[in-house]
């Protein structure tokens, strides 16, 4: 009897280890640019946060985590001078203020709804505010996103559409920056909108296409505009 007991608690927590693994979300190892041939590998800590990106160009970003702060360093070069900015993060570990480190003063505000998606990315330059742009959700997924001037001007409008049987594995989570906030469920199938509402020449419609790995994450994602012209093919691979 005790052996039989012995053999349930083994086979329980074996279950619990298989499921989690299962569960857990897949984080991108390797993306690959295949129009330009630029790779960027990605290395996480054991929370699964972000830490090192190194570009196959030679560029590196580098994340370091002190409490409620989120510090980003780009290095275009080991010689370079680095590019610096800072995530202010709230009680719920989602960024609502960016300051960047550049010989102006500017920095943007995050809002979100109820359920930690973003919804307002307001940009300041030298206090003054400029550009803001609303997102508009519609269940699991982004529906469309706004931009508007400082002086309340429409910039761009964008709309996008999605497949319902293929899960986003290439989102913030999926790069450990999950403190952006969580993004569509479900992959892009096509994003249409105006990048400038006022010329009608600046319209544009992308279609996305995928091939998906044998867990049925993202392996390649490829896009074309309205012209049949490739604009995006990008792999990647997971741990």
């Amino acid at each position: 009897m005790k052996l039989l007991s012995s053999l349930f608690l083994f086979l329980s927590l074996l279950l619990l280890a298989f499921q989690s693994t299962e569960s857990k979300t897949p984080l991108i190892k390797r993306s690959v640019n295949l129009r330009t041939g630029i790779s960027d590998d990605y290395k996480y800590d054991s929370l699964g946060r972000l830490l090192q990106v190194q570009s196959s160009r030679g560029e590196k970003t580098v994340f370091e985590y002190i409490d409620t702060l989120v510090v980003k360093q780009f290095f275009s070069s080991p010689k370079s001078k680095v590019k610096k900015d800072t995530f202010f993060l709230n009680n719920k570990n989602l960024v609502i203020l960016i300051s960047a480190n550049i010989e102006r003063i500017m920095y943007n505000k995050c809002m979100y709804d109820s359920r930690g998606r973003l919804t307002l990315l307001a940009n300041y330059v030298g206090g003054k505010p400029m550009r803001q742009t609303y997102y508009t959700w519609s269940g699991d997924n982004l529906k469309n996103t706004t931009s508007i001037d400082e002086k309340g001007k429409p910039q761009s409008i964008v709309s996008y559409s999605y497949f319902t049987d293929k899960p986003n594995t290439i989102s913030n989570t999926n790069t450990g920056l999950g403190f952006l906030g969580p993004e569509s469920k479900y992959l892009l199938k096509e994003s249409v909108g105006l990048a400038a509402v006022t010329t009608s020449s600046d319209t544009f419609h992308i279609v996305y296409h995928y091939q998906m790995d044998e867990k049925n994450a993202v392996k390649l994602k490829v896009g074309y505009n309205a012209k049949g012209e490739l604009v995006d093919s990008t792999s990647y691979s997971y741990y």
